[in-house]
């Protein structure tokens, strides 16, 4: 029997060996993107300032504390050219006080791209593209249209030449030099995490009164400043150090301002007779009088409109209304000590969240555990309706009792179904105080509980809706009252007044619709703090040391693990593999195919001939929709749901890490191992089967094959669909403008009004997740940003997609970067945390770019250099992996117990921890409260 023949003794095909493109198409994308760039960046500049209140969603924010700086429009310079200065004039520090440090690390990943490829652009192509080119090797074993391409990859060098020790050397090379940078980034990244826990990104430098509005970047600069940007842009090192500059000078200015306040106070204490807070209360005028009587507090209220107890500038307290920086929404006023102006410091550094799994240990176990030196009370009642119950101290000279929160302090994690109110979760939450309070004697100030507010919060969407056409029914009827009050004495009186009837019957049943829903949110809410969940607590400290020091021995108070949790995990595992591995590329190419085949030639010609649909202009729309739907919708959404499902995520940030780790997994299995491999197994199947080491073969001419599609992709993102961000930033935001023109969609009531001007947040999980991997579909959704996995695993493979993925990495910085400062707002601030797992995938990103090497090579037969990377390479990433994590990352995730000793005292309101649905009033609450992905038109809760 013949064996199956290898790519060198027959012509490769290239629908046999993953994606391809020919060098014709290659150069058409180069002009034809070009040209839709230059298109692109004409309409931003003709509807850049007739739409400036989309474009510049930031700058009109009535609650941003930090402004970016406005733009001038005079002039036909500055129509064109006047979004780029802020882009390379507000430095670092700047853009963190605006637009948040998952922000910055968001654009910063993108200066990661820019500064691994720069260097590595110049070596490998000047080192690899000569070898190629000089080989001959692709005339006699690829197809005819791809010759021309192929010449300059590895596939152009014969077998066990000798010329392969140079990718092979390279190879170390390009991990050094990532590996470098991502150092640099660390350590830039852990400066700047352990500024924002100690200083908390609440002010500028030394303000030490209430946050104030003011605007970043507003001064002149320079070339000085495009100057520093660019090395910055291109240099790790210098970056790093530019990062440490910043820091010590923000240091030494809030240390000199804070000097200068505390002399001040000083003085103000000695020359003063008796101050008073100057607060507005919530009683003091009649519109303060009239938000208090309402049953939810307006969420769409501008800042001189709320009332002072709600107000950032004017209230010291911690619950905050509406809609406002995630910053300020977890700011607290430290206590003054004498002599010393008080502070905003962030709650969640005085607190620590212990999560707890059912059932609890017995009253004998738990004695055994907790020997107790003094007798305790035998049942302590926790969260008691109508009082606050008090644990009493141990020993007889201790502070006064530690109050367990009452239903008016309550906090609630989103992830919920955990154990139920009871027995056993009263037990533990008083167990759990008493030892608190033992081990923090001083400190120790409060436990708070966790209720279920989700029936309440459906019921305040619900009460949302029905407040929002009883506004416009109040509109209408102004309207019909108008008309009706013009119509008198003419003809039409009689319609006018009828219309003015059926808008009066309108408005009437309206309001009786929100009276209705106002008493179900009462009573649910009433419900909802009578059932508190025993799952989780949170203690509160008065200093951050003892927090610090509570959050590394929280294991030892009660077991963390629930296993309800790892069930609904395990239910989800299914859902995802299939959302992972599901073939959308099958598809649309079976889609492509059968567009082929009922449509080739005629009716006459073709028996499966389909009129009706190849004579449209849409028959070859159809793959293209279903792709671009799938990325752009069905992807995010899958991961988000599944994601939310799992019920062990506790935070905001910790969701979105979730989906950056899915996105990355889809990217790896499904999109890359997808589009390089193509149909090569399922049409060599044979061939793999009569002569199994021909896989090997089969993967060294699919990989080099496949980087012309890749390389294709790239300059299309690079040269087009980069810019097409800023005219197209978020789909909502732009659909609904142009509905607007057409007359749909118009604003009725004040909350209308509101949510147009509302910033969406980015979707960083997302994001992230097609940064790490530039999606293999050339019908992806436009302005998808790209990653680094295609062009770091084809860096000593196929050169030329080096120098593209640098192009659209600077392309990709630029439109990001101006997005963040003026139209994105951030819907959560975690401090950047999301940088720890783009390093660990980066990780992974490297081991793979390893392994594909390795392959080439070895399908090269250079079987020598193939083992030593196979061997070498993976075990130094990992023990890399392992070393910079603990020598870096170690560093970045907590404040040192060394700073928390100088940080000030405060007293944390529980009220800052109770969700806004079960707040008097529910204060704070707004419709897209609570969702890590704002304006995105998800649910809050899922299965």
């Amino acid at each position: 029997m013949a064996s199956a023949p290898a790519p060198s003794e027959s012509l490769v095909d290239e629908e046999s060996y993953g994606e391809t493109v020919t060098a014709s198409e290659v150069v058409t994308s180069i002009y034809v993107s070009a040209v839709g760039g230059a298109c692109f960046l004409i309409c931003w500049a003709i509807f850049r300032k007739p739409l400036r209140h989309i474009f510049l969603k930031r700058t009109q924010l009535p609650d941003a504390q930090a402004r970016p700086p406005p733009l001038c429009f005079d002039g036909l310079l500055n129509i064109c050219f006047g979004y780029i200065p802020p882009v390379f004039f507000i430095n670092d520090l700047e853009f963190v006080q605006t637009a948040g440090l998952d922000a910055l690390i968001l654009c910063r990943f993108l200066v990661l791209g820019f500064q691994i490829f720069l260097p590595m652009t110049i070596v490998c192509c000047a080192v690899l593209l000569p070898l190629c080119m000089t080989g001959t090797y692709v005339d006699t074993s690829y197809a005819t249209n791809l010759v021309g391409i192929m010449r300059y990859t590895l596939s152009n060098i014969q077998p066990g030449s000798s010329k392969l020790w140079a990718p092979f050397v390279l190879s170390y090379a390009v991990l050094a030099w990532t590996g470098y940078c991502l150092i640099q980034h660390y350590k830039s990244y852990a400066m700047l995490r352990l500024l924002h826990l100690r200083h908390n990104s609440l002010h500028a430098a030394g303000e030490c009164g209430a946050p104030r509005m003011h605007i970043v970047g507003f001064e002149r600069r320079g070339w000085a400043a495009v100057r520093d940007s660019l090395w910055a842009l291109s240099s790790p090192l210098y970056m790093m150090r530019r990062d440490m500059r910043y820091v010590k000078q923000y240091l030494e200015q809030n240390a000199a301002a804070e000097a200068a306040a505390t002399l001040d106070a000083a003085r103000e204490a000695k020359d003063s007779t008796g101050a008073g807070d100057g607060g507005k209360g919530l009683d003091s005028d009649g519109d303060d009088q009239e938000y208090a009587k309402a049953a939810v507090l307006p969420w769409w209220l501008p800042p001189e409109k709320i009332p002072a107890q709600y107000s950032v500038e004017r209230s010291s307290g911690a619950v905050l209304h509406g809609k406002t920086s995630p910053i300020n929404r977890k700011r607290v006023l430290s206590e003054a000590a004498a002599g010393q102006p008080p502070v905003w410091v962030c709650v969640e550094q005085y607190s620590v969240l212990f999560t707890i799994a059912g059932p609890p240990p017995s009253s004998e176990l738990w004695r055994l555990l907790r020997p107790a030196p003094a007798p305790a009370p035998e049942a302590v009642l926790v969260d008691a309706a109508k009082a606050v119950v008090v644990v009493p101290a141990r020993g007889d000279g201790g502070k006064p009792g530690v109050e367990l929160s009452s239903p008016s302090h309550t906090v609630l994690l989103q992830s919920g179904d955990g154990q139920k109110a009871g027995k056993g979760a009263e037990f533990v939450a008083a167990k759990l105080a008493q030892a608190l309070q033992d081990i923090f004697p001083d400190s120790f100030t409060q436990l708070v509980r966790v209720y279920n507010h989700k029936a309440v919060d459906k019921l305040l969407s619900q009460h949302e809706a029905a407040a929002s056409h009883r506004d416009r029914c109040v509109t209408a009827l102004a309207a019909a009252r108008g008309k009706a009050d013009a119509a008198q004495g003419k003809g039409g009186a009689a319609k006018a007044a009828a219309r003015l009837e059926r808008a009066e019957a309108e408005l009437a049943k309206a309001e009786e619709r929100v009276g209705e829903l106002e008493g179900q949110v009462e009573v649910a809410r009433q419900a909802a703090l009578e059932q508190p969940l025993g799952t989780a607590f949170i203690a509160l400290f008065s200093d951050q040391t003892s927090a610090a020091l509570a959050a590394f021995v929280q294991a030892s108070f009660v077991p963390a693990i629930n296993f309800n949790r790892m069930l609904r995990a395990l239910y989800v595992i299914p859902f995802l593999v299939l959302v992972i591995v599901f073939p959308i590329g099958v598809l649309t190419g079976a889609l492509t195919n059968l567009s082929t085949a009922v449509c080739s030639g005629s009716s006459q010609t073709n028996n499966l001939y389909w009129p009706w649909y190849c004579e449209g202009d849409d028959a070859g729309l159809l793959p293209s929709i279903i792709s671009m739907t799938w990325d752009t919708y069905v992807l995010p959404m899958a991961f988000f749901f599944s994601s939310q499902s799992e019920a062990r995520h506790l935070a905001l940030s910790d969701l979105d890490h979730r989906v950056v780790i899915l996105f990355f997994c889809f990217d790896i299995f499904n999109t890359f191992l997808g589009s390089v491999l193509g149909g090569a197994v399922f049409q060599q199947i044979g061939s793999l089967t009569k002569e199994p080491g021909y896989w090997l073969q089969m993967l060294g001419a699919a990989l080099p094959s496949a980087s012309t599609y890749f390389l294709n992709y790239i300059i299309i993102h690079a040269l087009c669909t980069n810019f097409f961000r800023f005219i197209w930033p978020h789909e909502g935001t732009v659909l609904f403008v142009i509905f607007r023109w057409l007359g749909m969609c118009l604003p009725k009531c004040e909350r209308d009004h509101t949510m147009i001007r509302t910033a969406p947040s980015f979707r960083g999980g997302r994001h992230f997740g097609s940064f790490q991997l530039i999606m293999a579909r050339l019908h992806h959704a436009p302005g998808a940003p790209g990653g680094t996995i295609m062009a770091l695993s084809y860096a000593v493979i196929a050169p030329l997609v080096l120098p593209a993925a640098l192009g659209f990495f600077l392309t990709a910085w630029v439109t990001w970067r101006y997005c963040c400062i003026y139209f994105y707002e951030r819907s959560y601030e975690s401090g950047g945390r999301i940088f720890e797992t783009l390093f660990t995938l980066m990780v992974w990103t490297l081991v793979l770019f390893s392994l594909f090497t390795s392959l080439v090579l070895a399908s090269k037969k250079s079987y020598t250099a193939s083992l030593i990377l196979i061997f070498t390479q993976p075990p130094l990433l990992l023990v890399y992996h392992r070393r910079v994590s603990l020598a870096i990352g170690h560093y970045a995730r907590l404040l040192p117990l060394q700073a928390t000793l100088s940080a000030p005292r405060a007293t944390p309101d529980p009220a800052a921890f109770l969700p806004p649905p079960l707040r008097k009033q529910a204060v704070g609450w707004y419709p897209e409260w609570g969702k890590v992905w704002e304006k995105y038109g998800i649910s809050r809760y899922s299965l």
